[in-house]
């Protein structure tokens, strides 16, 4: 065995760093110059109306699945729930799940509210122990198929079957008493989960609850827009939290769409334009307009962790450090944005880099950037116009930028 410190023959000093620094090198280039691999997918969710005769199951080329549990109300069964998981696992396709969150009935509420974690001696916890029964009946249901989901979502919306009680703050309340305990069951059992609504509809069944930590999954309903389902993406959850799912329907299929790389450029004389995705240009090009604005999601996928940005604005310098949830720059203040920089955190970083261009004035398209470096220009009084944003797989040092992966974001 040679000394500690000896040199090996044949081998110079200094090689094992300059072979370490060819492969940070060749990472970084492929992730300059990686072909596009887009972070948003693209899915549908089902559940009884999908059952044999009615509509149909998704396109093959679905990227996931969102199941429903329930039939319509709390404490039924989809009817089809072994046929469609059946569905799931010959297609291999990702799949979470959701249940349906209903008010209890008299009956219910007598069965249900004196059983469960909570004591029965006030009508809340009553209430609070039927939303736990909730979420255990459909817990039933995916021990059935032998599933554990990621995560499953709470459905709560009006229905004309068993209404939830709206007329006074007191029945909004006990609304939430009710979905409470679904979370709860949920939580005990080892699973992730999430609220799925929309405004109005949680606004008139929980009194625009606030629910900051919970994941939402956001309704569009039928599109008006092109870009209506992406822009919830951006936007602030109608419970406070982070919008993770997106979702509209064309009568025929409901549509899914993950919120990974969303982004949202606010322009001067314009204001907040529709929303893009994966590297597509935010902002104008070529009308010499400040872009001054953005806001962005990278929701959605199954790694933790977030992103981290700042923004140099005209006449106040760089701004602090923020996360995903913030936009960057100023609005109704007339300044421009001239330079930003991005980084992600967690295991997300781990399995992806950051890349990022920025349009300048008198300059163009500036080349991409990465992880943390400054895209715009700082000291020179040039308005950034465009940008663009993608999400990159990390490539293994012996591959290439074009035969990795892309990210799944759902399990």
């Amino acid at each position: 065995m040679a000394r500690s410190g000896a040199r090996r023959p044949g081998r110079r000093p200094g090689t094992a760093a300059l072979r370490l620094l060819g492969v940070l090198l060749l990472i970084a280039v492929a992730v300059l110059f990686a072909a596009p691999a887009a972070a948003v997918d693209y899915g549908h969710d089902v559940s009884w109306p999908q059952c044999q005769g009615g509509l149909p199951m998704p396109p093959a080329t679905t990227a996931f699945v969102v199941v429903g549990l329930t039939h319509g109300l709390a404490f039924t069964e989809n009817p089809c729930l072994g046929e469609q998981m059946r569905w799931v696992r010959d297609h291999r396709v990702r799949a979470q799940a959701y249940l349906v969150a209903t008010f209890p009935t008299p009956a219910q509420y007598d069965t249900y509210g004196t059983g469960g974690p909570w004591p029965s001696s006030t009508r809340a916890d009553r209430l609070r122990n039927v939303g736990y029964a909730e979420g255990r009946a459909a817990l039933g249901s995916l021990n059935g198929v032998r599933w554990h989901p990621e995560r499953v979502w709470v459905d709560v919306e009006p229905r004309p079957r068993q209404p939830w009680p709206t007329s006074t703050a007191t029945q909004r309340q006990e609304n939430r008493f009710v979905i409470a305990g679904i979370l709860v069951a949920l939580t005990d059992a080892g699973l992730r989960s999430g609220v799925y609504s929309y405004p109005n509809g949680w606004r008139d069944i929980t009194g625009s609850w606030s629910l900051p930590s919970v994941p939402v999954w956001s309704a569009a309903g039928r599109l008006d827009f092109a870009s209506e389902a992406s822009d919830l993406c951006v936007q602030r959850g109608f419970s406070g939290g982070t919008v993770q799912l997106a979702q509209w329907t064309d009568g025929t299929y409901d549509h899914d769409m993950t919120c990974s790389d969303v982004y949202q450029a606010h322009v001067a004389t314009i204001g907040w334009l529709p929303s893009v995705t994966d590297g597509a240009t935010g902002g104008t090009t070529g009308r010499s307009l400040s872009l001054e604005a953005l806001r962005l999601s990278v929701a959605g996928s199954r790694w933790s962790g977030d992103l981290l940005w700042r923004g140099h604005v005209q006449r106040i310098g760089w701004q602090p450090w923020a996360t995903s949830a913030s936009p960057i720059g100023t609005t109704g203040r007339g300044l421009r944005l001239e330079a930003f920089e991005l980084r992600l955190t967690g295991t997300l970083a781990a399995h992806y880099r950051v890349r990022y261009r920025a349009h300048v004035q008198g300059v163009g398209w500036q080349p991409w950037r990465i992880d943390g470096a400054v895209a715009g220009t700082v000291g020179r009084g040039l308005r950034m116009e465009a940008v663009r944003i993608e999400l990159v797989p990390n490539v293994a040092p012996a591959s290439t930028a074009t035969d990795a992966a892309h990210l799944q974001p759902l399990a």
